[in-house]
């Protein structure tokens, strides 16, 4: 394969349109959260001023249905004809009696430019080490006791660390994608997936696996499914098994690793910054690190009078032992190998190089009665005879140890049925032995689920109880932050649009279609909504209102989810 040198793949133009979608993203967002971020502050130096931004013509505007898209869009289209314009020179302003002809961010945004790309030709990259912020991700309450865990997000607060490894990922994703194999389905790059667009290039989501498994279980009467998941994907992921993957896929494409070697430096040094146990656990045990999380949860969670005890979730020390192929004697060194930045753009590209070395148990042997999919660390398996499933998954697990990384320990499907009926403790095993796709008693299961979706034998598809539940929590906090108002801003009609704009995202599940199932999801997601949004509407007509805006054409009750869904047939 060709390899274009990291140092001339680095541009102006480049680094600009980065620092562009930096800037464009912190669009909307409150003072509070400008006011504490050295990245904001940083933009705001190198970058115009917000209210000297040109407006874009008419035929430069995006004009797409999503509005935030177009905000984001034509925000970043009028900074970046401000940046030509000032850099150009055309922009003539008074400061005082004299001309200036050059704003003063400019001289600051080339010394900008110019550090990165003489960084990256010096070729000895260090980056800023991120810092880690909590999300809720669930509660579980015991007694007076509530544990609530979260999720650890890595957030760099270093503008150039930023743009230097969103410049790697953009290079290294280039090289490496092409050698990765079709059925990853997460954070690729657009392609010709399969044919299925011959004349465009798309990005794949894992609404692309749910075409594929319809099909597939058309072509084949008898199908054995075997489901696995990794635990704590991102923060167990080794970083010399990460190297290891990655100079094979450097050998096997020929890539010149010379040429590519700052944009590995910024990799290497991506993970070298960071270790689970170090930069997330042992910091968060420090006296009062959760106390802001406590204090802001307390009363959307009703913990008034609790007893809390927040957590970030690892796996324990035995089974790194037992199933990650670890050892007690080196744990104190291997333990600083171990964990990737989550929220880190890298992160993404990194698990697609370690889980296509680990998926080659599997697809590099041809077999037409064999479909796998697999988007981030979950995976799907399908069969058309028992014991070659049985195989494969076998040889797919042993991959996973040789990896080191852990997987959900396996359940049989027929332990969690009362005789043909399936017990709701199926959905949450997570790693499932092979069963056999229909309906019956025994290892069978006639409901499958898959990255937000359930798939029945019969071919009909509706939400997960997970991810429905999750479109109720949207509609239910949004009410809450509408009702939390003392006064409005605007008028009533914009703020209802608001809230229809949160509880549309469930139209983003292309895959669904018409059935009994999927129709009751909708039917009651529709009741819900719309009782929220009434006793939301009616909170807010008795709130005084401070400069009314008179917003055009806004329907006042929003169409059904189950009439959309009914489009569809």
């Amino acid at each position: 394969m060709r390899t274009q040198p990291f140092i001339h793949f680095v541009s102006e133009d480049r680094i600009l349109a980065i620092l562009i979608k930096e800037r464009v993203k912190w669009i909307g967002k409150t003072d509070e959260s400008r006011e504490i971020s050295p990245v904001y502050k940083e933009l705001c130096q190198i970058l115009p001023a917000r209210r000297t931004w040109v407006t874009p013509s008419k035929k430069e505007r995006c004009q797409l249905r999503n509005e935030r898209t177009n905000q984001l869009k034509n925000a970043a289209t009028a900074l970046k004809l401000t940046i030509a314009r000032d850099r150009s020179g055309e922009c003539k302003r008074k400061e005082g009696n004299k001309d200036i002809s050059r704003p003063y961010y400019i001289p600051k945004l080339i010394r900008f430019m110019a550090d990165i790309m003489e960084t990256i030709k010096d070729g000895e990259i260090s980056l800023v080490p991120p810092k880690t912020t909590g999300v809720f991700k669930k509660k579980e309450e015991s007694d007076n006791k509530v544990i609530i865990t979260f999720r650890p997000i890595s957030v760099y607060d270093d503008l150039k660390t930023k743009v230097l490894i969103k410049l790697a990922s953009e290079y290294l994703t280039g090289l490496l994608d092409p050698l990765f194999h079709e059925e990853i389905l997460s954070y690729r790059q657009r392609r010709n997936y399969h044919g299925e667009h011959p004349k465009e290039k798309y990005m794949t989501t894992a609404d692309d696996a749910i075409p594929n498994i319809l099909r597939f279980q058309k072509e084949h009467p008898v199908i054995w499914v075997a489901e696995c998941d990794i635990k704590k994907f991102y923060d167990i992921v080794n970083h010399d098994q990460v190297m290891n993957a990655l100079d094979r896929l450097v050998q096997e494409g020929k890539i010149d690793r010379v040429k590519a070697s700052g944009a590995i430096s910024i990799l290497k040094s991506y993970m070298d910054g960071y270790n689970f146990k170090e930069s997330v656990l042992d910091k968060s045990r420090e006296p009062g690190w959760w106390e802001p999380y406590v204090k802001g949860l307390g009363r959307s969670l009703g913990l008034g009078g609790k007893n809390v005890e927040c957590q970030f979730g690892w796996i324990s020390q035995e089974e790194f032992f037992e199933k990650g192929g670890y050892s007690p004697d080196s744990w104190d060194n291997e333990y600083r190998k171990i964990g990737i930045p989550q929220g880190g753009v890298l992160s993404t590209l990194i698990c697609n190089i370690l889980m296509n070395d680990v998926d080659r148990a599997v697809v590099d042997m041809s077999d037409k009665d064999r479909l796998f999919n697999r988007f981030g660390d979950d995976i799907i398996l399908m069969h058309s005879d028992a014991e070659k499933c049985e195989e494969l998954f076998q040889a797919y697990k042993k991959s996973l140890t040789k990896h080191q990384l852990v997987y959900h320990d396996e359940s049989i499907v027929s332990s969690f049925k009362n005789g043909s009926l399936v017990l709701p403790a199926y959905w949450d095993e997570k790693t499932k032995a092979p069963f056999r796709w229909g309906e019956g008693e025994g290892n069978a299961a006639e409901w499958i689920g898959f990255v937000g979706y359930e798939i029945s034998c019969h071919g009909d598809v509706r939400l997960r109880k997970s991810t429905l539940k999750k479109q109720f929590n949207k509609i239910c906090h949004r009410y809450h932050f509408i009702t939390s108002f003392e006064t409005i801003e605007t008028d009533v009609p914009h703020c209802m649009k608001a809230f229809d704009r949160v509880s549309w995202s469930i139209l983003k599940f292309n895959q669904l279609n018409f059935n009994p199932a999927s129709r009751k999801q909708m039917h009651h997601l529709d009741r819900y909504r719309n009782n929220k949004r009434n006793k939301a509407k009616q909170y807010l007509m008795r709130l005084p209102q401070k400069q009314p805006k008179v917003i055009k054409d806004n329907p006042s009750n929003p169409a059904s989810f189950a009439a959309v869904l009914a489009s569809k047939v």
